[in-house]
């Protein structure tokens, strides 16, 4: 699930970061927070009102870059990986990390390699499930993280079965399902 705001309101997205944890075991949560230098996002905002006609008040840019790496380093540590973007005009893109954020962890790099495995299959082997073994070193790459094994494992032996990875999709499945009666 990939959700683009502003993280504006911590309240609500805290509540809403659990009711995401509760409904759909084994997700996992990211905040993927991308900066710029001020002039520069003035600049392209600029630019893009004038070639779509969509114009953002600079006030409210203004705004939103006071505001968000404050949400930001308030949501880190409920989130499951977090990092920062830096997006500066002539300068290849990098990552920075959130100091608030808890994973990954420290002893991670933190690299666009480690950004890519976010979406790869942790079953390494193809088997249907996650062995001790899966899991730890998941954990310890900063893939996974303590909070989303819990949401799964349901007998918490730190692996994951087939019949727990049914059990989340099934949960997953009934929260997304609208039901009429």
């Amino acid at each position: 699930v990939i959700f683009d705001g502003s993280l504006r309101d911590t309240v609500w997205y805290s509540t809403y970061f659990k009711r995401l944890r509760r409904e759909f075991p084994g997700i996992r949560i990211a905040i993927i927070h991308i900066i710029a230098d001020k002039h520069e996002v003035l600049k392209r905002a600029k630019e893009r009102g004038e070639s779509t006609g969509r114009v953002v008040p600079v006030r409210l840019l203004e705004e939103s870059m006071e505001q968000v790496p404050k949400s930001v380093e308030t949501l880190a540590p409920k989130a499951d990986f977090a990092c920062r973007v830096v997006n500066r005009s002539g300068v290849e893109p990098y990552l920075e990390r959130v100091e608030s954020a808890t994973s990954p962890p420290d002893s991670v790099p933190l690299t666009w390699d480690l950004v890519q495995k976010l979406w790869t299959e942790l079953d390494r082997n193809c088997d249907g499930h996650l062995s001790f073994d899966e899991v730890q070193e998941a954990l310890q790459s900063g893939l996974l993280t303590q909070e989303v094994l819990d949401s799964v494992d349901l007998d918490q032996n730190g692996s994951i079965s087939p019949f727990e990875f049914t059990k989340a999709k099934e949960a997953a499945r009934d929260s997304a399902t609208i039901k009429y009666k």
